[in-house]
């Protein structure tokens, strides 16, 4: 054996060395990873043994409601799914009007605690949503956000709650509408007797009511179940001026028997005679109209006057042309 086959053979016990080194190396690491890893896990395990962990409904929604409905109440149920004892404590409260309570303060494994949260939807705002914080000792939910929300409507309500006319017609029979709705299932909306409270102005109004169809819902929140459609008629004769009427009518819902909107007459724009009409103008109001019904006829104009005596009754053009 030569000096090179001998260098050769060295070379690689060398090299068969040091992989098997590296393997062991890498197997006893990877050993001890696993080791240390089943450690951990367990360490975890008993770490989660005495920790309570929760699962609750978060929100509850009371939907459309219509009426007078007094106070609101839903029980959530909270329950411990972990291995420690749960504990609640004195709940958050930022509106006098939710109140809240509990069945108990604390749950084993497994056990429910109720909690029951009540409101009183301001009367003044559709739409109302309240929420209650309760403290909890569970690691993954420390506060607990109970959710009541919800949308309050009477059983009738109009599209417009004031229709606005610009101007006061005096001349022509002038036309309006507004749409009254009803979210009442099972019952088909009915108007009857429309009139204006006034009696001042009564006899200028005349009101006729149509029926709505599902397509005429589309721009409406919240969906009717039905709903009229009010024409409103203005006869010529009102005085120019600022003022409100009231309108009111009678339905067919016990939950909501009358039914009422208004009619503001706001100042009047430029007129193409007139110009610039102040609230203070009052035009010539219309033999027919019904504020000149008991009032004194005006005087005849005579079908001839004066100026009309002195005007030839043919004109002789030719005799005016000159040679």
């Amino acid at each position: 054996m030569n000096k090179i086959q001998k260098t050769a053979i060295l070379g690689l016990m060398v090299l068969s060395g040091s992989a098997a080194g590296w393997f062991m190396g890498n197997h006893q690491y990877a050993k001890w990873f696993q080791q240390y890893a089943v450690m951990d896990d367990s360490q975890n395990f008993n770490l989660l043994a005495n920790v309570p962990l929760v699962k609750y409904e978060k929100k509850f929604d009371f939907g459309i409601l219509s009426g007078d409905i007094g106070t609101l109440a839903h029980e959530f149920h909270v329950t411990n799914t972990g291995r420690g004892t749960l504990l609640l404590k004195a709940p958050q409260i930022e509106n006098d009007s939710v109140k809240c309570s509990f069945s108990k303060m604390e749950a084993a494994p497994d056990e429910t605690i109720k909690i029951t949260v009540s409101c009183l939807p301001d009367p003044e705002e559709a739409d109302f949503i309240q929420t209650v914080y309760v403290p909890t000792n569970a690691p993954t939910e420390p506060e607990l956000e109970l959710t009541l929300v919800g949308s309050v409507y009477p059983a009738v309500w109009t599209q417009e709650k004031s229709v606005e006319v610009a101007g006061v017609p005096t001349v022509n029979t002038f036309k309006t509408s507004n749409r009254i709705f009803s979210i009442k299932k099972d019952s088909t909306l009915e108007i009857s007797d429309l009139r204006v409270t006034d009696p001042q102005y009564a006899d200028f109004f005349e009101f006729e009511t149509s029926e709505m169809y599902s397509y005429d819902f589309t721009d409406v929140s919240p969906v009717p179940e039905s709903g009229k459609i009010v024409t409103i008629q203005i006869k010529p004769g009102l005085p120019n001026k600022i003022f409100t009427v009231t309108v009111e009518g009678k339905t067919n819902q016990p939950e909501m028997p009358t039914v009422q909107f208004n009619i503001d007459f706001k100042a009047p724009g430029s007129h193409p005679v007139f110009g610039e009409i102040n609230s203070d103008f009052v035009p010539y109001l219309p033999e027919n109209s019904p504020a000149q019904e008991n009032s004194p006829a005006r005087e005849s104009i005579p079908a001839e006057s004066e100026s009309d005596q002195n005007i030839p009754e043919n004109i002789n053009l030719e005799s005016e042309i000159q040679p």
